[in-house]
């Protein structure tokens, strides 16, 4: 039976990528972004891990295929790589400056003298006028502009990690913590102090080193997460949260994160980034 295809990376599966989707019946994409082997460098950091881009691509087409991008995949010639992915498909649909094969060679106007219905889109835009892609996201992420990011993505951002095992200097302060490994395949945000919330569950983060432990302050940034009390960490995260992958939604920047001068105004400056987030006074800035 002849299906509808939509082709693409989808990194974040954003506002533009639901329009090539929209009507598709199935997804091809690639499990590892193509620079890596095309370019032979490092990958972009990704707004999302393969596993959940994959599964939110689930949720919206019948059936997806994730590629390994190979070397082989690369070498692969246009003719091939219809040949071997599109056998019995009847339209394609792409984003405008979609290429496949090697050398780029294959693009819409060499599907459609392959025969297929071709469905190319040019890129979506915000209802502002700026245009929507995964490496304008990626940007506005990795500045902090949580408001850009997901008036493209068409939802929140939200960092994926794996809860981890702290050094419970937040709970000897009286603030514990849970603490988050993020994806090191992920963009992240500047170091600072943030309102989140996972599984709708209000937070204040601090994601950076700690540089007021001395010491014992982090060698890698870490997110760590402090909830208004013990029932909201329980609501998030359940009894033992280490090893469980999860998601944190960035909602605000409170402020940058600084070195204190006792463990004492660390805590005070905690009281008052609770504050903003919890209800009261507001956070003074750093």
């Amino acid at each position: 039976m002849p299906r509808t295809v939509a082709i693409g990376f989808f990194d974040g599966v954003h506002a533009g990528h639901r329009l090539v989707l929209d009507g598709a019946d199935a997804a091809v994409t690639f499990i590892n972004h193509p620079d890596e082997i095309l370019l032979r460098r490092p990958p972009p950091k990704l707004l999302m891990t393969p596993e959940s881009r994959v599964s939110m691509l689930r949720s919206l087409v019948r059936d997806v295929v994730a590629l390994d991008f190979s070397p082989e995949l690369a070498a692969m010639s246009p003719a091939g790589f219809v040949s071997r992915y599109l056998r019995g498909v009847h339209t394609v649909r792409c984003g405008a400056d979609w290429r496949f094969g090697r050398a780029g060679a294959g693009d819409a106007a060499f599907l459609s003298s392959c025969g297929f219905a071709v469905e190319s889109l040019a890129f979506a835009e915000t209802p502002d006028g700026s245009r929507i892609s995964s490496t304008r996201i990626r940007a506005a992420v990795a500045s902090g502009d949580f408001a850009a990011a997901a008036a493209m993505l068409g939802r929140p951002w939200i960092l994926e990690g794996c809860a981890t095992d702290g050094k419970r200097l937040g709970r000897e302060l009286g603030f514990p913590t849970v603490n988050i490994a993020p994806d090191p395949r992920l963009v992240v945000p500047p170091v600072g102090v943030y309102e989140v919330s996972v599984r709708g569950i209000a937070a204040v983060a601090n994601f950076g080193f700690a540089p007021t432990m001395r010491d014992k302050a982090w060698t890698k940034p870490v997110l760590e997460l402090n909830f208004e009390d013990g029932a909201s960490a329980f609501a998030a995260f359940g009894a033992d949260p280490r090893g469980a992958p999860v998601g944190v939604e960035f909602k605000r920047r409170i402020r940058d994160e600084r070195v204190f001068n006792s463990a004492a105004s660390l805590a005070l400056q905690i009281e008052a980034d609770r504050a903003a987030v919890f209800g009261g006074a507001r956070a003074p800035s750093a």
